[in-house]
């Protein structure tokens, strides 16, 4: 477990205004306290900005899955603040929940997605399937 103690960056994803919990934001990246820097992957800017309105201090447990990719891992956060799915563009593909990797095999199949070496192409213009 490492102690998270501060925001160091941020993406910069229009959000719009409404109650929190949201599902879904602006990932973020922290210093955690061994001086490195952690891309979390399993809670948005917006949710901890507002859990600090409410009084959630400094540090914040996290849990490092690998290199400089984590988690929040904090037992003072209910799990309604936790996003339910990994961000499938901070999250390395080896580090997501087979869910998630059935998803992206899906899209790629349907035209959606596609890989070109490190890069990923979304194709919005694909027609949608039956609901």
């Amino acid at each position: 477990m490492n102690a998270m103690r501060i925001i160091t960056g941020y993406t910069l994803v229009g959000v719009g205004p409404g109650e929190r919990p949201q599902d879904s934001g602006n990932c973020f990246s922290v210093e955690g306290d061994d001086g490195k820097r952690y891309g979390i992957v399993n809670f948005n800017l917006e949710n901890m900005e507002a859990l600090n309105a409410l009084g959630l201090k400094w540090p914040v447990a996290c849990k490092v899955l690998k290199g400089h990719i984590a988690i929040i891992h904090e037992p003072r956060i209910g799990e309604r603040w936790y996003e339910k799915r990994y961000c499938t563009v901070c999250c390395p593909e080896d580090l997501l929940p087979i869910t998630q990797l059935q998803e992206i095999e899906r899209d790629e199949m349907r035209g959606r997605r596609r890989r070109n070496g490190d890069f990923i192409h979304y194709n919005l213009t694909v027609a949608l399937e039956f609901p």
